[in-house]
C-alpha cells in the first residue's frame, strides 16, 4: 500500500481497496480503533472519487456498521446501515436479493438492542424478498426463516419458533443436503429450544441428528459436536435417563480414536472437553456392567496421542484405579446386582449399600467404599427422576445411614484419598437437597400458571406455611406442629401433580462433582464442610451417639478430615454462646473462646496460608455466627480470615456464590 501511495498519492481510488483489506484484518485481531481508522479513511476516498451514493460506498458503510456491532457500539453502526440500506434500493430497487442481506443485518442490529417489533418487520421483508426473487425452497430462504425463528425464540414465541426452525430444516431436507453448515446450525437452535422449553424429551433426538451430522462433517473436535454432546447429556440428566453408551459414546469414542492419528492438533479446552466426555462414556459404560466396554475406552485412549494431555492424563489415571481396584469378583457381583434390581436404581443401590455395610463390618473399608460409591451413583440416578418434595424426603432417609457410613469410614481411615473422596462426594449430594427440592416446589407453586389453576389451594398452603411458622417461633412442637406440616406438604403436592416442571436440581455426574466443586476454591481459600452423623454400629463396642466431622477441600482435590468429637460433648458452650449473643447485657467472649477452641481452632489450624475460608455448617452450629467467635485476642470479625457462608458446598457451582455474613 505505501508503494501505490508513494506513486499514486494518498488520495487515489487504488488506496481504498488495500485499505478496507488492512481494516478487515485489524478487526478481525480486535484492533478497533485502527480498522475503523482505515475504513474512514477508504470511506472518505471512494466518496470523493465515486460520490456518496455509489454502491461500493455502500459497502464500506455496511463494513463500518458492522465493525460497530462487534464492539456493542449498536447507535453507532445504525446510521451507517441504513445509509448503506438506501443506497442500494437506490442503486438496485427495493425487491433486489441484496437488500435482503442489507435488511437481514439491520434486524439483526435491532434484535440485539431488543428492540423486536422493528427486527421482527426487517426479518420478514427480508424473507419475502427472498421468497419472491428465489423461489420458497432455496437455502437463502432457510437461513433468512432460521434468523426470523431465532428473534421468535429470543422473545418467548416458541410455538413460532419452533414452526420456522421446521420449515428451514425441510428446505434442506429436501435439497438432499442435511450437512449444510446453516442445517446442522437449525438442528442446534430446535434442540436447544426443546430443552429449555416445555418439550426437553424432544430435544434427545433432534441432538441425536446434530450429533451425527456434526460428527459427519465437522469431526469430534468441532465446538459444534461437544456441544451436542454437552447438551444431550444435560438434557437427559434433566429427564432423569441415563446415556446409552453403546449409541452415543462409542460412536464418539471411534472419531476420538481416529482423530489424532490424522494429524488434528488439540488445543488445551478441546483436551479438557473430550477428557470429560471419555470419562463419562466410560462411567455409563461401567454403571450399565458395560465392564469389556469400560475397559476398552481405558486402553483404546491410553495408546492415542491424546494420553499425553494433561486433562486426558488424569481422567486416564482415574479410570485406571477403578479397573484396578474392582476385582472379577466384585464385578461379577455387581453384575448380578443390576440383574435382580431390573432396571430399579433405588432398589439396587440399596443392595449395595447394603453389602458395603457386611464388608464395613467385616473391617474391609476399601470394600465397603466401592460399593458405597456405586450406590451413592446409583441413588443419584433415582434421584433425578423424583418430581416431588416427598419423594426427594424418602430417598435421602433411605440413603443416610449409608451416608453415616461413610462419613465414620472417612473418620476411622484419615489418610485414605478413596474414603476422604467419598465422603466429600456423600455431602454434596445429600446436604441441604431436600430443602432444594422444596425450594423449586416452591418457586414452581408461585407461577401465574399455578395460581391461577389452584387458587383455593394455594391460599390453604399459604395459611398452613404462616401457622407452622408461628408454632414454631412459639417453641411448639410434637403432633400438632407434623400434622401442620403434613397438611401443608400435602397440600403443595396436590397442586405440583397438575405440572411436569419440579425436578430436583440436576448436578455434575457425581465422578465429576468434587472436582467441579475444588476447582471453584481460590488459591488462599479452602471449604470446609461440618457434618453432624450417627455412626452406624460396626462392632458390639460401638456406639450410636451424633458427632461431629470438618470436611476440609482445597483446590487441587486435596481432602482431609477432622474429628470434633461427639455432639453432645459441644452443646453445653453453644446454648451459652446462642442465648449471651441474644442477650445485649452479657458478656459473650468466654463462650465465644470456648466455642471458637472446639470447633474451629482445629479447623484454622489446617488451612495453613489459606485465609479465605467457606463454612457450610450443620445441625447446631446453624444457630451461631462464626464471625462472633473469639480467638482469644480478637473476634473473628477482625481478623485475617475472611469466613463465607453456604449451605453446601454445591453452592459453589452454582450462579450466586456465597454469603459473606449473616
Amino acid at each position: 500500500m505505501r508503494i501505490i501511495e508513494k506513486a499514486l498519492g494518498p488520495e487515489h481510488l487504488k488506496i481504498a481497496g488495500p485499505l478496507q483489506h488492512l481494516a478487515f484484518l485489524y478487526g478481525i485481531q480486535r484492533r478497533f480503533m485502527e480498522a475503523e481508522r482505515h475504513y474512514q479513511r477508504s470511506l472518505r476516498i471512494l466518496e470523493k472519487a465515486l460520490g456518496p451514493e455509489h454502491p461500493t460506498v455502500a459497502t464500506v458503510l455496511n463494513n463500518l456498521a458492522f465493525l460497530y456491532k462487534m464492539q456493542g457500539r449498536y447507535a453507532d453502526g445504525e446510521p451507517f446501515y441504513q445509509r448503506s440500506l438506501r443506497i442500494y434500493e437506490k442503486a438496485l430497487g427495493p425487491e433486489h436479493p441484496e437488500i435482503a442481506d442489507e435488511l437481514d443485518s439491520l434486524a439483526s442490529l435491532y434484535k440485539m438492542q431488543g428492540r423486536y417489533a422493528e427486527a421482527e418487520a426487517y426479518y420478514q421483508r427480508s424473507l419475502r424478498i427472498y421468497e419472491k426473487a428465489l423461489g420458497p425452497d432455496h437455502f437463502e430462504v432457510a437461513s433468512a426463516t432460521n434468523n426470523l425463528a431465532g428473534l421468535y425464540h429470543q422473545k418467548g414465541q416458541y410455538s413460532e419458533a419452533e414452526s420456522h426452525y421446521q420449515r428451514s430444516l425441510r428446505i434442506y431436507e429436501k435439497a438432499q443436503v442435511p450437512d449444510h453448515p446453516v442445517a446442522i446450525l437449525v438442528l442446534n437452535n430446535l434442540a436447544v429450544l426443546y430443552a429449555a422449553g416445555d418439550k426437553p424429551s424432544e430435544a434427545i433426538p433432534i441432538l441425536s441428528r446434530l450429533l451425527e451430522r456434526s460428527l459427519r462433517r465437522n469431526g469430534v473436535y468441532s465446538e459444534l459436536s461437544l456441544r451436542a454432546v454437552k447438551e444431550m447429556t444435560t438434557v437427559q440428566q434433566h429427564l432423569g435417563q441415563s446415556l446409552d453408551a453403546s449409541v452415543v459414546y462409542e460412536r464418539l469414542l471411534a472419531d476420538i480414536m481416529l482423530g489424532p492419528r490424522a494429524g488434528q492438533s488439540v488445543t488445551p479446552e478441546v483436551a479438557e472437553a473430550l477428557a470429560k466426555l471419555i470419562e463419562r462414556g466410560f462411567w455409563q459404560a461401567w454403571l450399565a456392567r458395560r465392564f469389556d466396554v469400560a475397559e476398552r475406552i481405558h486402553a483404546q485412549v491410553r495408546g492415542l496421542p491424546l494420553a499425553k494431555e494433561t486433562p486426558v492424563a488424569a481422567a486416564l489415571t482415574r479410570m485406571g484405579r477403578q479397573l484396578s481396584d474392582t476385582s472379577a469378583g466384585v464385578r461379577k457381583l455387581l453384575a448380578s446386582h443390576a440383574v435382580f434390581a431390573k432396571g430399579h436404581d433405588d432398589a439396587h443401590a440399596l443392595r449395595l449399600f447394603g453389602r458395603a455395610f457386611e464388608e464395613a463390618t467385616q473391617e474391609h473399608p476399601e470394600e465397603a467404599a466401592r460399593f458405597l460409591t456405586e450406590g451413592l451413583y446409583l441413588g443419584e440416578q433415582h434421584l433425578r427422576r423424583q418430581k416431588s418434595v416427598r419423594g426427594v424426603s424418602a430417598w435421602l432417609d433411605q440413603e443416610r445411614p449409608y451416608l453415616d457410613l461413610i462419613f465414620e469410614l472417612a473418620r476411622r481411615q484419615p489418610k485414605s484419598v478413596q474414603l476422604l473422596h467419598l465422603a466429600w462426594m456423600a455431602t454434596l449430594v445429600s446436604k441441604g437437597r431436600a430443602l432444594d427440592a422444596e425450594t423449586r416446589a416452591l418457586r414452581v407453586l408461585r407461577s401465574p400458571q399455578l395460581t391461577k389453576l389452584h387458587a383455593a389451594r394455594m391460599e390453604r398452603q399459604n395459611r398452613l406455611a404462616g401457622q407452622a411458622h408461628r408454632m414454631s417461633l412459639s417453641g411448639q412442637s410434637g403432633v400438632e406442629l407434623r400434622d401442620v406440616q403434613a397438611q401443608r406438604m400435602q397440600t403443595m403436592e396436590l397442586m405440583l401433580e397438575s405440572i411436569d416442571e419440579m425436578r430436583i436440581e440436576t448436578l455434575p455426574e457425581p465422578f465429576e462433582l468434587v472436582r467441579s466443586v475444588s476447582a471453584t476454591v481460590p488459591k488462599d481459600g479452602m471449604l470446609v464442610d461440618y457434618v453432624e452423623y450417627t455412626p452406624p454400629r460396626l462392632s458390639p463396642e460401638d456406639a450410636d451417639v451424633p458427632r461431629y466431622l470438618a470436611l476440609l477441600l482445597y483446590p487441587g482435590e486435596r481432602a482431609e478430615v477432622l474429628d470434633l468429637g461427639e455432639v453432645r460433648s459441644h452443646e453445653p458452650a453453644l446454648k451459652r454462646l446462642i442465648l449471651e449473643l441474644r442477650d445485649r447485657k452479657s458478656d459473650p467472649r468466654a463462650s465465644a473462646q470456648e466455642v471458637y477452641r472446639r470447633l474451629l481452632a482445629p479447623v484454622l489450624k489446617a488451612t495453613g496460608a489459606a485465609r479465605q475460608v467457606f463454612l457450610s455448617p450443620d445441625g447446631a452450629l446453624n444457630l451461631i455466627q462464626f464471625d462472633a467467635l473469639h480467638d482469644g485476642k480478637q473476634y473473628l470479625i477482625d481478623s485475617a480470615y475472611t469466613l463465607r457462608y453456604l449451605t453446601s458446598g454445591r453452592d459453589r457451582i452454582r450462579s450466586y456464590g456465597a454469603a459473606p455474613g449473616r
